[in-house]
């Protein structure tokens, strides 16, 4: 698990002559660090405001260095800044320009993210939403190099990224010219003879900008072009992205970027990159007049067979944002039409691995708030990290049913109901936008409660699938281990809700939206894996053409607890090894044949021991409140004499976290 230097490298303040040094392998690595993709890029959007602020997403600029990337989804330019320029210095990659000074822009690179001033026609319009994409400078990832020309043919420029780059970018700083680009996927064989511009939508052209040599783990070459290496009146930056270098991670095992390419089909193709990605770089190099097209998490990346199609910004243009066919699967992503994969041509692609790094509290991943005001950058409802997926239920009224809302979907569906989902684009568009809550303005009840998941190894994932109706078939998650407690729903029809938990296991299943549970073949009476589930071949869960959306979690120590309980009629602890008691239980007797509840409580309503309010997923009923359960430092407990919770003899089955 050791993928960091020993030491920090102080970020470059000005131009260098040849950039680079040691390759950064043959250095000495940190003694037990693990790095994960969270620690080295992060896609955060913010509201601008006219004033001086931070952005803290994060990522340490100020110790290892790197670049800031900007696009407001209004149409303004593209904004790129970088440790080795300085502060008050940026390019923008949809034009040819050489780099421009403002004082207004980057003030400042930190160790939490970075610092702007007001900017107010770059990076910090009033009222506008701004995609902030950051690349930190580290060995398998992401390298920055400066240098100045000497007009010489096949020089070599010495870099720190420790792996062969995927893909090169090199813009010339003192003139106006092309940013050139190297990927590795234009060509088969001998992808060093072209070159792409970033800046342009022009297709490929075999030009000798790279000396017609390859990059290795510690140079790179240029020719004497002066849009890479004119005479030494010229300076340079050159951004290095890796490809494939599977250094990170808790086994230092896991490939957080990926830089390939597809010969396109016309038709829907999917895309394997190994990985979920949450920021993904597209562009065909045939075709003239295909822009690179840009996807994020944050803004739009929805999953296979979304109602809404993948929201983009294009690199080399200013306009606002966009959208077309394209969707993030569990490993790769989906091209649903031909808009961005045309019969025989050639694409390129980045991608990034979306955010992997196990919670330290559960509060890293769970959180529980009601309405509140909504002001500026400020959500409806707060949660402190970016939330992946959410109930909501209004607690006190016997007509609203509990929602179940996703980011890879942006739709919604009712957890009573056997109705297919709903199109949230008029209602729930951008409200996944921030990254510390849910900022749904349409809602003006206060009585409205959202329970808000962030996805993590271990803890929670969410994944969707298209159907092709075979029995056995498998579908990837990104849990990590294998998942106790499941929910799977039909999305583009009728259908019931279909549960799975590991101590009945996969010969039964439960019905979310009625409470009964019984025998079902719809895991194909085979358990989970760390990376799959299995089913049935029928519309209930893998439907030929059908879309469908899987909730997974399992117990992660001292974060969440999926479990079972024999019911005593006395009252009952149950320990799920927590240190402060549960803020969210979910509770399912499973032997009742009139088909029990499935009751839910949390800490913001109230778990206190005596009267506490409760709701059930499967009604519509409106919040009860009685003495069912009660706080207990390492988990919960069940009152005594409760049918709906603690029944003598009977089968209970719970999610709790911590």
């Amino acid at each position: 698990m050791l993928n960091e230097f020993s030491k920090k490298e102080a970020p470059i303040q000005g131009l260098a002559g040849v950039g680079g040094g040691v390759p950064s392998r043959l250095l000495t690595l940190a003694s037990g660090t693990t790095t994960y993709v969270d620690d080295v890029f992060s896609s955060f959007m913010y509201r601008g405001n006219q004033t001086a602020r931070s952005i803290n997403n994060g990522i340490d600029l100020d110790g290892e260095g790197g670049l800031v990337w900007v696009k407001s989804t209004s149409s303004r330019n593209h904004i790129l800044a970088d440790t080795a320029n300085g502060t008050g210095k940026v390019l923008f990659s949809n034009l040819a320009g050489g780099i421009d000074t403002d004082a207004t822009t980057i003030t400042s690179f930190n160790s939490n993210g970075f610092s702007m001033g007001t900017s107010t026609l770059k990076m910090n319009t009033n009222s506008e939403t701004f995609c902030s994409w950051t690349f930190r400078k580290c060995p398998g990832f992401f390298d920055i190099v400066t240098y100045t020309g000497n007009a010489t043919a096949g020089r070599t420029i010495a870099h720190n990224l420790g792996s062969v780059p995927g893909s090169i970018w090199v813009k010339r700083l003192n003139g106006s010219d092309n940013w050139t680009v190297y990927h590795r996927g234009v060509h088969d064989s001998s992808p060093e003879d072209y070159t792409l511009y970033l800046n342009t939508t022009d297709e490929r052209s075999d030009q000798d900008l790279w000396a017609d040599t390859a990059p290795t783990d510690s140079v790179f070459s240029v020719g004497d072009n002066v849009k890479v290496n004119g005479n030494d009146t010229n300076t340079y930056v050159a951004y290095l992205f890796a490809h494939n270098d599977g250094s990170f991670g808790e086994d230092s095992d896991e490939a957080v970027i990926k830089c390939g390419s597809w010969t396109g089909s016309g038709t829907k193709k999917i895309i394997d990159v190994g990985f979920e990605p949450q920021w993904l770089m597209v562009k065909s190099a045939y075709a003239d007049s295909d822009h690179w097209y840009i996807y994020n998490s944050m803004s739009g990346f929805f999953g296979v067979g979304a109602l809404e199609d993948g929201k983009h910004l294009r690199a080399d243009a200013s306009f606002a944002q966009g959208s077309n066919n394209v969707h993030v699967t569990s490993d790769g992503f989906q091209l649903d039409s031909a808009d961005t994969n045309k019969s025989g041509k050639r694409y390129i692609y980045i991608a990034i691995r979306r955010p992997h790094k196990p919670p330290e509290t559960g509060t890293d991943v769970f959180a529980v708030d009601t309405k509140s005001a909504i002001s500026g950058e400020t959500p409806n409802y707060s949660s402190n990290f970016p939330v992946d997926f959410c109930i909501r239920r209004n607690n006190v009224t016997s007509t609203d049913s509990t929602e179940f809302i996703t980011r890879l979907g942006n739709t919604l569906l009712y957890t009573n109901s056997t109705a297919q989902e709903v199109d949230g684009s008029s209602t729930f568009l951008n409200y996944f936008s921030f990254n510390n809550g849910w900022g749904d303005s349409s809602v003006s009840d206060t009585n409205d409660y959202l329970w808000m998941f962030k996805r993590a190894p271990g803890f929670m994932d969410v994944t969707t699938w298209e159907g092709d109706g075979v029995t056995g078939r498998t579908v990837n998650h990104n849990l990590t281990v294998a998942p106790e407690f499941m929910l799977v729903k039909r999305r583009s029809g009728t259908e019931n809700w279909y549960a799975y938990h590991k101590q009945p296991g996969a010969t039964e299943s439960a019905f979310l939206n009625t409470g009964a549970f019984g025998s079902s073949g719809v895991w194909n009476d085979t358990a989970p894996t760390a990376t799959t589930i299995t089913l049935l071949g029928d519309n209930a869960v893998n439907g030929s053409g059908e879309t469908y959306v899987g909730y997974f979690f399992a117990t992660l120590a001292g974060i969440s607890k999926v479990g079972s309980y024999t019911g005593t009629a006395n009252a009952i602890d149950v320990d799920c090894g927590f240190t402060n008691g549960a803020r969210f239980v979910l509770i399912k007797r499973t032997d009742d044949s009139t088909g029990g509840g499935w009751y839910y409580f949390d800490t913001t309503r109230g778990i206190s021991g005596g009267s506490d309010p409760f709701l059930r997923l499967n009604v519509n009923n409106a919040q009860g409140s009685a003495d069912l359960i009660g706080p207990l430092d390492s988990g919960f407990s069940v009152a005594s004499g409760t049918t709906n919770v603690n029944y003598d003899g009977g089968t209970y089955l719970f999610l709790a976290i911590a």
